[in-house]
């Protein structure tokens, strides 16, 4: 249910519409804030799971206006906080997180590996450049 993202300043601009008073008189322990989506202009609530790197999940969409608070949505909102983001579940986003990030890493430094291999076959012929045992990219 829950994705992380990274704050880019460029793209999630931080407000606090009337609504978002609301919002953090009903959750005030929770680390809670709204953007608005650069892009798309929809408001969207979110919290944090670490502000010092810019790391959050958004927790519900509000669309172009943010004062629109039907009571439908403030049922979602309630589902959605009661669900919120235990410590057990912030670890695994975070590790998911840097396992991805991880993986990338190395992918491209077999890459690297790969085509500097390539490079040295093509100028000192297939013989002289033993390829790298043990992995593969293909």
């Amino acid at each position: 249910m829950f994705e992380a993202n990274t704050l880019t300043r460029s793209r999630h601009i931080i407000g606090t519409p009337p609504v978002f008073h609301k919002i953090r008189g009903m959750y005030p322990s929770l680390p809670v804030f709204m953007y608005r989506h650069a892009e798309t202009e929809n408001w969207v609530l979110a919290e944090w799971i670490n502000k010092d790197s810019g790391l959050f999940v958004e927790v519900l969409n509000f669309g172009k206006d943010p004062n629109v608070f039907p009571p439908s949505l403030r049922h979602e909102l309630h589902r959605r906080m009661d669900d919120s983001l235990s410590p057990e579940r912030i670890l695994e986003i975070i590790d998911k997180e840097h396992y991805e990030h991880d993986r990338a890493k190395t992918i491209e430094s077999f890459r690297q590996v790969e085509n500097r291999e390539r490079w040295l076959r093509n100028k000192a012929g297939p013989a002289a450049v033993p390829r790298a045992r043990g992995f593969s990219l293909k």
